[in-house]
């Protein structure tokens, strides 16, 4: 199609058509031609080159090496998959986009800031990988509208009695149950076993090893020796190490 508008400088501009495998490419003077503005060439952006942010999510979740970090991006894009869909990596409808991320937000986690806040990150290092990639400008930053403050009204931690009364509960079931075959027994044994462990991660319980445990005397304040067995390994997550003496 060819246009003719007086008074504004047109530039003709070869046209590229597919057809299944093939490219035709139309020389100049064919009959198939279109015309854009001198000034708005570098606006033109072919269909097939725009990213979209599913694929950036993929891309993040392939490239992460540790499994809690991986189901964070997993987690991220079924919510995102419930809530808001998919959208073109184009600063316009990313834009768009931010409000149907943080009215989902609000929506359904008015109450949890760390969900809110796991979610927000996710999505920032998702565009983060597009912006490596070249998929997105440089400089671009998604702008998320401001969220309600949670006010916290009421205290989690358990009390003393209340942690009291949870471990005579473990220890009456682990003796019933020495096998663990309930499934509540063997809840409440892994909570004893991380309370004996000091609060390490269950992630990184399930990456102890016998090697691991070794028996060594150890010198109390009053100078006493006794023994004790101390575990040594390192935070899967972080990958600082950690000594527990018990």
């Amino acid at each position: 199609m060819k246009q003719l508008i007086q008074g504004e400088s047109w530039e003709p501009v070869t046209v590229s058509l597919y057809r299944r495998d093939r490219q035709l490419t139309l020389s100049m003077g064919s009959r198939y031609r279109s015309t854009v503005r001198r000034n708005d060439a570098l606006q033109i952006h072919r269909l097939e080159s725009v990213r979209r942010l599913y694929e950036a999510i993929d891309g993040k979740i392939r490239e992460c090496r540790r499994d809690n970090t991986r189901r964070g991006y997993e987690v991220l894009r079924n919510f995102l998959n419930a809530n808001c869909g998919d959208t073109p990596l184009v600063a316009d409808a990313l834009d768009n986009y931010a409000h149907s991320f943080a009215e989902a937000l609000q929506q359904l986690y008015a109450d949890s800031p760390v969900m809110r806040n796991q979610l927000t990150l996710g999505l920032s290092g998702v565009l983060t990988y597009a912006r490596l990639k070249g998929w997105l400008p440089e400089g671009y930053r998604m702008q998320l509208p401001k969220l309600a403050k949670v006010r916290v009204t009421r205290h989690r931690d358990m009390d003393p009695q209340q942690l009291r009364a949870l471990r005579e509960l473990a220890h009456r079931h682990i003796a019933d149950d020495p096998m663990l075959t309930r499934r509540d027994t063997y809840a409440l044994a892994l909570f004893e076993l991380d309370f004996a462990l000091q609060g390490l991660a269950p992630v990184d319980m399930a990456m102890l090893r016998i090697g691991m445990i070794r028996e060594q005397p150890v010198q109390m304040t009053d100078g006493t020796w006794h023994p004790a067995y101390i575990i040594e390994t390192e935070r899967r997550k972080t990958g600082i190490p950690v000594q527990n003496i018990q």
